[in-house]
Parts: C-alpha cells; sequence; structure tokens
C-alpha cells in the first residue's frame, strides 16, 4: 500500500524538477517568407498581374493569392479572357426578342428559311 502512494509523488517530484523549455518565438516575417495573403492588396495584385497579364478588381488578399496559386499550377491561362466567338464581327448586338410561333414562321419564310 505505501509503494502505490510513494510512486505517484515520486512522479510529481520529477515532473516539478523537469526545466521548463524555453517559448519558440516566431520570425518576424520578412520579405522572402511572406506569403500573398500577408501582402497588401496592391502589393498581391503585382504577382497576379505578372503571372495572369491582366488586371483584376479584387479586393480580398486571398483570393488573390488563391489565384496566383492556382496561375502557377497551370490553371489559369495567361492573358485576356476572349469573350467573342471567333469571327464573329465587332458590330453585332443581341437582342432580346419574344415572338409567336406564326411571327417566327412567318419571318422565317420571307427570308427563305
Amino acid at each position: 500500500m505505501l509503494r502505490g502512494i510513494g510512486e505517484p509523488l515520486e512522479l510529481r517530484e520529477q515532473e516539478a524538477n523537469v526545466k521548463p523549455t524555453p517559448p519558440t518565438t516566431v520570425p518576424e516575417p520578412t520579405a522572402a517568407n511572406v506569403t500573398l495573403t500577408q501582402l497588401p492588396v496592391p502589393e498581391s495584385k503585382v504577382p497576379h498581374r505578372e503571372l495572369i497579364g491582366r488586371e483584376t478588381t479584387s479586393t480580398d488578399s486571398a483570393d488573390l493569392g488563391w489565384r496566383v496559386r492556382q496561375a502557377q499550377k497551370g490553371r489559369v491561362g495567361p492573358g485576356s479572357v476572349e469573350r467573342r466567338a471567333t469571327g464573329e464581327s465587332a458590330d453585332l448586338e443581341v437582342l432580346p426578342l419574344r415572338s409567336t410561333a406564326a411571327e417566327v414562321a412567318t419571318l422565317d419564310a420571307g427570308c427563305g428559311a
């Protein structure tokens, strides 16, 4: 019975005599180890512009960092986004139009379709 009480007391004494380890210090951010999300937004836009080749209106540094990482992996192509199909003229306009089926048939018959 005495042995059962003595062992925990010895363990407590040993733990109390152990020197505490000094707290680890976090290094100050330098230009070499700063991630894109830690940079201010205007500075985060520079790698975006260099890799992707176009400006962005994003004001979220996490979003800019994600876009740059995607571009580095080859998932975002450089250059501007082509919104017009090849061969379409620039003066073409799309109008919303609703017509009855009879009117469409008349128009189709008039143009030879």
